[in-house]
């Protein structure tokens, strides 16, 4: 058991000063200083500091790591270009050591930012027992919460990329891991290979990209005649737990699609900037009772991040700061422990009794008063510029302590560098011999 004292909590709905909180896997009690009493095991003083829960990254790929420094030839001129220039090159390159190193980097960064769960989104060459190994890497070894699927595409080996899926399905591990049905996006899938998804992938919920770019409902308007969200769902892929990505460039109907089926958005600020594809239209998502999550989309490794650029990227895209409220942010975020929550099967993202021991611990000293009212304001405008914990704990196992990653973290991540090496080679001699 551990207990964590002198500390002010905050978990995006209750802020409590000077309190006291007891874990081990699960959070065990709670209350004011005044009525903390020894019971023996490690105890961690915050003299003050600022106690959240974990942070969740509801997309992401972790394999993105590796492109990191890969130097290859990269002019895009349309999005598809984009993936044939890089993430494809990238992607198909990874062998299954590339897999798990990728996986025990991310785990290492991930943690150091605070960020305890991740939705994976995975696509590499080597596609039997790559979520297996992906989860060997987060979560047995690193301690983390997650949830895989694999990238079905046409570019791939479709049967074994829902063999894959299916397979992980029957793998994962409740309260730690979870399995969605992994696709690519429309324009890299035919009528037959969604049609065999359809018929493959049982209840498993689809994580899909869609309408990220113009030119994704372009494609699919000129070879199918509708528009992408309307083409998943003629296969029934829509459905409660699915987790659409993106979405930028849905219009009306196919938004009403969305809330028809009772679907959720995750956006990714971060990436749709980098991209230069547009930014969704989350206003209007909210209204129409959208559920919408957070992700990153593989390019930063931080939640904290994506929290700030998601209020600059939307006050941005409105034209005006106050559109896009700080209450709609902060619904975002509940969202996102919410879906994770049901996803995992675990009570995430809050610092109550019965809730999961996934937490960080940030020395933080406010310049202005804080308190329930402007605590959110504090988080966005103060700790998201620089979300470096002291601690972190993953299922109440300390993963970073007074800055310092545990040493197994260190030692896997440090591995990475040699086999990124050998993937940049591989990917350099693939582009000699055209």
């Amino acid at each position: 058991m551990t207990t964590i004292t002198n500390a002010n909590l905050y978990d995006f709905v209750t802020y409590r000063t000077n309190q006291f909180v007891r874990f081990d896997d699960t959070i065990r009690a709670i209350g004011p200083m005044s009525r903390y009493r020894p019971e023996g095991g490690d105890v961690v003083d915050l003299h003050g500091g600022l106690l959240m829960p974990g942070l969740i990254l509801g997309h992401t790929h972790v394999y993105s790591a590796f492109a990191r420094g890969m130097n290859v030839p990269f002019a895009p001129k349309t999005f598809q270009d984009l993936l044939d220039q890089l993430w494809w090159k990238l992607d198909r390159n990874l062998d299954l050591p590339a897999v798990y190193a990728s996986g025990a980097s991310m785990a290492y960064e991930y943690l150091r930012n605070g960020v305890t769960t991740i939705i994976d989104h995975h696509a590499s060459g080597a596609i039997d027992a790559s979520l297996s190994t992906l989860s060997q890497a987060i979560v047995q070894d690193a301690g983390m919460r997650a949830a895989f699927c694999f990238e079905t595409s046409d570019r791939f080996d479709v049967a074994a990329c829902i063999r894959e899926n299916l397979a992980y399905a029957k793998q994962a591990v409740p309260g730690r891991s979870a399995a969605l049905f992994g696709l690519h996006a429309a324009m890299s899938l035919s009528d037959d290979t969604l049609a065999l998804v359809a018929e493959a992938k049982g209840d498993l919920p689809v994580h899909v990209h869609a309408a990220e770019s113009a030119e994704d409902e372009e494609l699919a308007l000129k070879r199918y005649g509708c528009r992408v969200i309307e083409r998943f769902d003629r296969f029934g892929l829509l459905s409660p737990g699915s987790l659409l990505v993106h979405c930028v460039h849905c219009d009306d109907d196919e938004l009403a699609l969305l809330k028809a089926r009772g679907v959720t958005v995750v956006v990714n600020p971060s990436s749709n900037m980098n991209n230069g594809v547009g930014l969704p239209d989350v206003k209007k998502m909210l209204g129409m009772g959208i559920p919408v999550i957070l992700g990153d989309d593989g390019l930063s490794a931080s939640a904290a991040v994506e929290i700030r650029n998601l209020r600059l990227a939307m006050n941005h895209r409105y034209g005006n700061p106050t559109v896009f409220t700080m209450d709609d942010e902060r619904q975002i975020i509940l969202e996102t422990y919410k879906f994770a929550s049901a996803l995992l099967g675990v009570k995430l993202g809050r610092i109550e009794p019965g809730f999961a021991a996934d937490l960080a611990a940030l020395d933080y000293l406010p310049p202005t008063p804080m308190d329930s009212d402007n605590a959110f304001g504090h988080v966005v405008f103060g700790l998201c510029q620089a979300f470096l914990p002291r601690h972190v704990f993953a299922a109440g196992v300390a993963a970073v302590k007074d800055y310092v990653p545990a040493a197994h973290l260190t030692e896997h991540a440090k591995e990475s560098i040699e086999c990124a090496k050998a993937v940049h080679d591989r990917i350099a001699a693939e582009g000699r011999k055209r």
